[in-house]
């Protein structure tokens, strides 16, 4: 009994869990500080920021993701030294630095031109609405911020590739602290939009000190050793492409409601919607942690053939995290009844119950979705492009029809149906999937 225990909870699992319990743990009493020290309009602005500056998602298009498969598929003919340097076949070895090297450079060219862009769709939104407080400085601030940290994140996703989840997981356990440490004083001294801002430059800051603690070995190796240079962008573009429409439309699924709102029902419901979505990303998240550990190990699964084993990895973690997302939803709902009663001016912050129970059977059904395409996307595909954009524009189209429309409550009627004819398509297609990849011969590394 205890040995299982042990195998279930690996080092990377209690370090994803302990990054996952400290944002459910800081997540609510910040959604409890916001609306103590906020304005309802201010609370808007706050929770735009957040979706704006998700417009990231545009510069990423699944870049992370490849970088972790692809690093993976590397990586699993490799291994570390005791000194965390690479070590193993020649071929592997050049392919792996080659590779850093490409998503480097990528990376920083994807920065200087999406984080301006960036700045200047949020400072349109924004300025549409009239206001007395101060909001241009802690956007810029702001922004400035997440540019550090989304090229950060494309570093560590290429050390998650190569098992390093649990060093990567440290680090990013500590900024979600950092974060909160940061943005409670500000807050309680009434530094408003301040608060968001400078968590996000400081927090980000200290990442990059963090990545170079913990990664500094390798990344000398990387940056250093001479290698016969490979040529990824072929590789990575035939994938990309795919990635850009998929990820576009998950944009457009999950990110378009707070700033919808924030336009045709003002700020104070866009605080309502921004706050209840970053409750349920949440939970999400906490469940996810069986998939999301799991990831890499797929990959090199894959990449060494080994089918019965993978499909053993992936059934187990999959039960694990609908169980896990079932029961922090039931806790989630009876906490929000019994609030709802005694103490209606925290629960008013938020959309009605009814909403927060639907949006809770949504994304239940998202997780499952998520789970079947990151064990497809072990194989080095996409394929979801067509299904992934019919939902884009059906969920984006149909909210902002809703918006024009309808009264507010209806705002997210579009999301919750898309499951209707999503969840069935999603589920053929990796059944299809799963098929062809064990009849697929093996590729061969020159």
């Amino acid at each position: 009994m205890i040995g299982a225990l042990k195998r279930n909870f690996s080092k990377d699992v209690k370090q994803t869990f302990f990054v996952n319990l400290s944002r459910l743990l800081t997540g609510p009493i910040t959604m409890i500080l916001i609306p103590l020290y906020l304005t309802k309009q201010m609370q808007g602005y706050w929770y735009s920021f957040m979706s704006i500056s998700a417009l990231s998602i545009l510069a990423d298009l699944g870049f992370t993701v490849i970088v972790l498969q692809f690093s993976a598929h590397e990586f699993a003919h490799l291994s570390f030294t005791g000194d965390n340097r690479f070590e193993g076949p020649k071929i592997y070895l050049d392919r792996l630095i080659s590779f850093f090297r490409f998503i480097a450079k990528w990376g920083s060219y994807t920065v200087g031109f999406a984080f301006p862009v960036i700045f200047f769709v949020g400072y349109y939104i924004f300025s549409a609405e009239k206001n007395q407080f101060s909001w241009v400085l802690p956007w810029i601030i702001f922004i400035a911020g997440s540019g550090v940290k989304f090229y950060l994140n494309i570093v560590i996703s290429f050390f998650e590739g190569c098992g390093m989840i649990a060093k990567v997981q440290k680090i990013r356990n500590i900024n979600v602290l950092l974060n909160f440490f940061l943005v409670v004083p500000l807050l309680v001294v009434h530094g408003q939009l301040y608060a968001i801002a400078m968590s996000s430059i400081v927090s980000s800051l200290v990442m990059l000190w963090q990545v170079v603690k913990a990664f500094g070995a390798p990344i000398v190796q990387l940056r250093k050793e001479e290698i016969e240079d490979y040529n990824w962008r072929p590789e990575v573009m035939g994938l990309m492409w795919r990635y850009m429409i998929s990820w576009f439309s998950g944009y457009l699924i999950f990110q378009l409601f707070t700033p919808i709102a924030f336009k045709y029902y003002g700020s104070a419901f866009a605080g309502q919607v921004g706050i209840t979505i970053t409750l349920i990303n949440a939970i999400f998240s906490m469940a996810n942690i069986w998939i999301y550990v799991i990831t890499p190990k797929l990959n090199m699964l894959v990449s060494q053939r080994q089918w019965d084993e993978l499909d053993k990895v992936f059934k187990s973690s999959l039960v694990k995290s609908i169980l896990t997302y079932i029961g922090c939803g039931v806790l989630c709902l009876v906490f929000f009844y019994v609030a709802g009663i005694y103490y209606h001016k925290f629960t008013d912050r938020f959309l009605s119950f009814t909403n927060l129970a639907l949006l809770l059977a949504a994304w239940l059904a998202q997780l499952i979705i998520n789970a079947l395409a990151i064990y497809n996307r072990a194989n080095k595909e996409e394929p979801y492009v067509v299904p992934s954009l019919v939902k884009g524009v059906y969920v984006s189209g149909g909210t902002l029809l809703i918006a024009l429309l309808l009264p507010k409550q209806y705002l997210m009627f579009g999301f919750y149906s898309s499951f209707l004819f999503s969840i069935p398509w999603f589920v053929t297609i990796f059944k299809a999937k799963r098929k062809q990849m064990r009849a697929t011969p093996a590729m061969v590394q020159v």
